[in-house]
This record gives C-alpha cells, structure tokens and sequence, in this order.
C-alpha cells in the first residue's frame, strides 16, 4: 500500500510537471488569456473587481518577444565535418557530406533545432524523435514538447531512460472522469509500441508492438543545463511569471483607462423620474432631470495613466534585463540613438550564457544527426554512412561592427595618433608593410590627379 502511494504520488507530479509546461508552451503561444482568467479567480475575492477583470483581461506577447531574444543558439547554423578510415578521396568525402547535409535539410533539421530551442528556453526541455516516412521516402522529425511526454528511467543511473512516452492522441476524456485516458507511442530500444495511459493512475494497457530495427530509443533530448540525478531538469523557467506580471497590470491599466480616465455625466437626488433618490449613473441620452431636486454633474477621475504605462514598460526593460538583455541599451534603441555595435554588445550577456549551453546542445545534436544518418541507411543500402564518423559543431555567436563602424574607429585612431593610414592598409588588404607602403603612394600619386580618394574627410596631418 505504501509503495502504490509514492508510485501515485510519483505520477502526480509529473502530470503536474507536464500541465506547467504546457501553460509555459502556452504563453509562448500567446494563448494566454484562459490562465490569466483563472489567476484573476484566485487573486481577486471582490465580485466587482473580478468581473471587471475578467471583461478588460489584457495579455503583452512578453514570452514570446524574450524568447526570441534568447533562443538564437542556432543562428549561424552549423558545421558538419565526416570522415572516414580510408576508402575514400576528399572529393568523395565532401560529396557524402553534400548528401547528408541535403537528407538534414529535407528533414527540416535546422528550423526543428531552432523552434527547439525555443521550448528549451522557456521550459528546459523538448525533444525531437527522428522516424522513416515510408509516404515520402526520407526521415522526418517530430518535435516534442515536454507537455506531452514522459519516460522511465534506469535504476542505476536516473539520466538513462529506458522508455520513452509521447502522446499521440486522448481516447476517453469524459465528464464523468476526473483524468483522461490517452494514447501514447511507447519508444524502446527494442520496440515501437501503442499504449493508452491512465491519467488517474499511470497505469498502461499495449494495443499494438513493432519491431525497433535501429535498436537504439529514436529520440533526443536537448537540455540547457547539467542532468542531476535525473532525465528531466527541474529548474523553472521565470518567463511566464514574467509575463503574468505583466499582463496584470497591464489588464489594470485597460480597467483604469476606461473607468477612471473620462469625465462621466452623473445624477444624484430626486429627479422626478425613474431614477430613485439615491441612485447614481452615468446618463448618455438625454441627462437634465425633471426636478429641481435632483443635482447633475461630470465626475473627473485623475487616474495617472502616464505613470502605469511606465510601470509597466519599467518591468518589461527589468525582466529583460534580468535575462541578460541590456535594458539601457535596448531604450536608447528605441530612440534611435544607438550603433549596431553598441546593439551587439548589448546582448553580449545573451551570447555568453548561449555560448555556454553551446556543448550540451552539441552532444544532442551530434546524436540527432547521426540518428538520421543511421536511419537512412537502414532504408538506403546501397548509400548508407556506416563507414563515416560524422561530427556536427554548432557555429557559436561573435560579436562584430559594421563595416561602416569600422572606418569610422580608423578614423578616430588617426586623428589620435594611434595608427597610421599604412598600418591601416596592412591590416585591411593582409599585406606586408612594403607592400602596404607601395600602395599608400600610388594612391596618394592617384589623390593629386583627382583619380581617387581613398581617405575622405582625413588630411595629411591625421598620417
């Protein structure tokens, strides 16, 4: 009895785990609204209050604009190197790679990692299944979000899976149950198998079982940090508590802005009228009463609007700021009174803590591709990669001006004294300094003619 407890209790969390990242998978979505109502439910005890929350709810895109901001791990693509232990000229070398890389791409490889990263960077978690689509003879890849998954571990070491969960479909979600019935893909090293799940228990019926001719679990998991003792990372991601903050005071200030910023018509007293004595509305159609007794007035809330949307921009520039995005830089942005270098520099924080993830992606995408590559040659005998060592290395983020920045710094430095117009010419053309030298005179020769001006807006004294 005691271990059905913890094994219920076991599989309550993680159903927990998986509604998390699906209000997560959610916010990024901008599909926001029915969480903010249920928030709204549990924060505002007033009726008033809640009603009228409910009718102004606002939502800000704020996930979906810092995570787009962030996931840009796979920005510059990636490198793919195979070789071989001898059979093959670099020629024929680099023709496999060709290949490769056109299966990769066919598989939409690129734009899955990127969409992926996405979903790491707002949950910690997705993962890619790779299968053979008998339909169009190539590999295709399936994202995986950790909503709609689960596994099961190895006893000895926790990070190991043995099995891996993905839901595929809901066969009896009743209002008569508590929990849903849903059909899962069951992946082993052993066998595909179709199974439904009971959300109450956990417990699995199998339906259907194929083969697994590849012998391996066909899905990778990308992290962006350690494993700790286990397969999935239990770090929250702040984001979407970011963006409900957000969305409240935004949905505050609609409320404010329509109820408090107009100067409203009301009537008090007697007006000999429908209306009783005590009553006070805003009139729209024809307000003068009907007696003298009764008082007519505009209301003029002095709500400071001005004040919320700053706060409400303050906050989006402090989470930003948080997740390493210059807020000061990006305002500046905003006004047009900042360089491209300057907008380099200010995501420098993000470059680092991607650069960081970097080798954890690395080892999942090095998986992945030659996942595809074992794949396809199990379909493909006759063009198969098995001889190949294939290495895939993800192009890291550099930070680096713009051509125009470049000269305007050679300027700067000439008019300092810092570096002369030949020691430019070195650097720029990769030449000796004799080299260099014979060039600075025949384009100083070219100046006196009027044929050119390497150097505009510089005198002899900036040499």
């Amino acid at each position: 009895m005691i271990q059905q407890n913890k094994l219920q209790a076991k599989w309550n969390d993680e159903l927990a785990k998986q509604r998390l990242a699906e209000a997560q998978i959610d916010f990024l979505n901008n599909l926001q609204v029915p969480y903010m109502l249920n928030y709204y439910d549990r924060i505002y005890k007033e009726p008033i209050k809640l009603a009228r929350t409910h009718d102004y709810c606002r939502t800000l895109n704020l996930s979906e604009q810092l995570v787009g901001k962030l996931a840009i791990a796979f920005k510059n693509g990636l490198d793919y190197n195979l070789t071989t232990n001898g059979g093959d000229n670099p020629e024929q070398e680099e023709e496999r790679k060709q290949d490769l890389i056109d299966i990769c791409n066919k598989a939409q490889l690129l734009p899955t990692l990127s969409e992926a990263d996405e979903y790491v960077t707002m949950n910690n978690y997705a993962a890619i299944s790779a299968v053979w689509d008998y339909s169009t003879g190539e590999v295709r890849l399936d994202l995986i979000p950790r909503s709609t998954c689960f596994v099961t571990q190895d006893v000895f070491n926790p990070k190991r899976i043995t099995a891996f969960y993905y839901q595929i479909g809901i066969t009896e979600d009743s209002p008569q149950r508590p929990d849903s019935i849903c059909e899962y893909m069951k992946i082993t090293a052993d066998s595909y198998d179709t199974v439904t799940v009971d959300h109450s228990n956990g417990s699995e019926v199998l339906h259907e079982t194929t083969p697994n001719p590849y012998g391996v679990i066909t899905v990778v998991g990308l992290f962006s940090e350690l494993q700790v003792n286990s397969y999935f990372p239990d770090k929250k991601s702040l984001i979407m508590d970011f963006n409900i903050d957000v969305n409240t005071e935004l949905t505050n200030y609609a409320l404010t802005h329509t109820m408090q910023s107009h100067s409203i018509l009301v009537i008090t007293g007697d007006t000999g009228s429908k209306l009783s004595a005590t009553q006070v509305t805003a009139i729209k159609v024809n307000p003068y009463p009907e007696s003298d007794k009764a008082d007519v007035k505009y209301v003029t809330p002095g709500a400071d609007l001005a004040k919320l949307l700053k706060t409400i921009n303050d906050k989006c520039l402090m989470y930003a700021n948080m997740l390493g995005i210059s807020a000061s830089v990006y305002s500046n942005t905003q006004a047009g009174n900042t360089t491209a270098f300057e907008i380099a520099m200010s995501v420098s924080g993000i470059t680092e803590k991607i650069n960081e993830r970097l080798p954890f992606y690395s080892r999942a995408v090095n998986t992945l591709v030659n996942l595809i590559a074992q794949i396809y040659s199990y379909h493909n005998s006759t063009a198969t990669f098995d001889r190949y060592s294939i290495n895939v290395e993800i192009n890291q983020h550099k930070i680096e001006p713009s051509r125009a920045e470049i000269l305007d710094n050679y300027s700067k430095e000439l008019a300092l004294g810092l570096v002369s117009k030949v020691e430019i010419l070195m650097k720029e053309r990769k030449m000796s300094r004799e080299d260099a030298e014979e060039l600075y005179a025949t384009i100083k020769a070219d100046e006196q003619v009027g044929v050119v001006e390497a150097f505009p807006n510089l005198t002899d004294d900036e040499e």
